[in-house]
C-alpha cells in the first residue's frame, strides 16, 4: 500500500537548505509506516545519499536540538528513566545515528 504524504512532506522540511526529493518522500512514507504499525525502522545504504539529512529533516532534529540547548537544565535522569521537558515530548520521532565500528 502506498501512502501519498506529499502535502505533509512540505511541512516537515525545516529549512530552505533541505530539498524535498522523491527519495525523501519515500523515506517519509517508510517512517510513517513504521509509526503507524509500531515497528522500528532501520535505514541503511551507501554513504552520501542523504540518509542522515532525511532523518534530521523528518524528525525536526534542529528544533529538538535548539530546545535541548534552551531547556537542558529541565532534563531529568532517574535510576531507570529519562524524562524530557513537556515541549520536547510533543515530538514523536527520535533521531539516532549509530557509531561506525570496524
Amino acid at each position: 500500500m502506498i501512502i501519498d504524504n506529499s502535502s505533509a512532506v512540505l511541512d516537515i522540511a525545516p529549512s530552505n537548505k533541505f530539498v524535498s526529493t522523491k527519495e525523501f518522500r519515500r523515506f517519509t512514507e517508510f517512517c510513517d509506516a513504521c509509526k503507524r504499525d509500531n515497528y522500528i525502522g532501520l535505514c541503511y545504504g551507501p554513504p552520501g545519499v542523504g540518509k542522515s539529512n532525511s532523518a534530521e529533516a523528518y524528525s525536526n532534529w534542529n528544533d529538538v536540538e535548539q530546545l535541548y540547548k534552551q531547556l537542558s537544565s529541565q532534563w531529568t535522569r532517574g535510576e531507570d528513566s529519562f524524562v524530557a521537558p513537556p515541549k520536547v515530548r510533543l515530538f514523536d520521532t527520535a533521531f539516532v545515528t549509530a557509531p561506525v565500528i570496524n
